[in-house]
């Protein structure tokens, strides 16, 4: 086969489904900013994966070799067995080409990806196919969090060197490129929820110029560049950093200011079912038929989370910044339905919903 030629790869329809979304949720979309960009989403996992996944292969062939030595089989035999046992044992469906239940992917090969496919293409295009479909299965096996560093694994590596060393660097974001920010590097945490990383740094507020802690997603991150400036992250921003790692490292703490939270017995209930973007409390004390939980963490965090509930059962007690924060949200919505008069009377007057939806539209 050509170097230039697509190479077809043909994986489980649930492993397709998990790249698609993968690259859904990474945002990794053509020029248009709609379409999901396949190529680029697979070469940038390859890259990122290809000797990660050699390693792994060759200390697991170390381990089932090992293991087999120690019989009666003798050296040649052992290798047939431990080649058997990954074909038919650990990767089973590695070997399996198409089927009604398969997905079909194609991979060009371009610059970053083309020295790859010469590593492996002599032994012919079925054998590539097959490699390439056994590595996309075993990326599917790892958690989330730790996928995405696979396929960011260039500036993930490079942050990390910058956050060891606390090198200022200078970066931008795939929604504002034109955008540069200069930051100092703390380190780069998964959320509670083990999915997204997030780089936690220090960055001048542009309109006080006081240094303040941030976060921004590994996903979203574009360009690094070193910077040569010996910037050190200061002692307090530093506390608000180790708070964010413990709270949520997607939402930036910058002040010390305790929050305040009602919850009737109801509410109580909500937030132990709520999971996903549930912020810590530092306390919690019981008065009369209410609980009230104080929290040090994001204004943000407790914000996004608690405006999801039925304001009957939770109220933001503390800080009144916060209060009229929630309070807007929920009167602007209130206004909302009031003056979407076409919409009222269950719908008698809305505009009519085609029953067919057109895909061509």
């Amino acid at each position: 086969m050509s170097i230039q030629d697509k190479i077809n790869i043909y994986v489980p329809a649930m492993v397709g489904a998990m790249l698609e979304r993968d690259m859904e949720m990474f945002e990794i979309y053509k020029a248009n900013g709609r379409s999901l960009n396949w190529n680029r989403f697979l070469s940038m996992l390859i890259k990122g994966y290809y000797d990660t996944y050699v390693q792994e292969n060759k200390a697991l062939y170390e381990k089932i070799m090992s293991a087999l030595t120690s019989t009666a089989l003798d050296e040649k035999q052992a290798k047939e067995a431990a080649d058997r046992i990954m074909n038919n044992v650990i990767r089973p469906d590695g070997n399996k080409r198409g089927g009604k239940d398969s997905r079909h992917l194609s991979l060009k090969p371009t610059s970053s990806t083309e020295d790859l496919v010469q590593r492996i293409a002599y032994s012919g295009e079925d054998y590539i196919s097959r490699y390439f479909r056994g590595l996309l299965m075993s990326y599917c096996e790892k958690p989330f969090s730790q996928r995405e560093r696979i396929v960011f694994k260039e500036n993930y590596e490079s942050l990390n060197q910058y956050c060891h060393a606390q090198q200022p660097v200078y970066l931008s974001t795939i929604w504002e490129e034109g955008i540069v920010h200069e930051v100092v590097p703390y380190a780069i945490a998964i959320g509670p929820e083990e999915m997204f990383n997030f780089l936690l740094c220090q960055e001048e507020n542009p309109v006080t110029h006081d240094m303040e802690a941030k976060a921004f997603g590994l996903r979203r991150i574009k360009h690094v560049n070193a910077s040569d400036k010996r910037t050190r992250i200061q002692p307090e921003v530093h506390q608000h950093l180790q708070a964010m790692v413990k709270m949520g490292p997607q939402y930036a703490i910058n002040d010390d200011e305790e929050i305040c939270v009602r919850l009737s017995e109801r509410g109580l209930t909500a937030y132990k079912r709520i999971y996903f973007g549930k912020p810590k409390y530092a306390r919690m004390e019981k008065v009369a038929d209410a609980y009230y939980q104080y929290y040090k963490c994001s204004k943000e965090q407790v914000f996004l989370y608690f405006r999801k509930f039925d304001p009957s059962i939770v109220e933001i007690v503390a800080p009144e910044s916060l209060r009229k924060r929630m309070e807007q949200f929920y009167r602007s919505g209130v206004d909302t339905y009031s003056a979407n008069k076409e919409l009222k009377n269950g719908g008698k007057d809305a505009p009519a919903i085609p029953l067919v939806w057109n895909s061509s539209k």
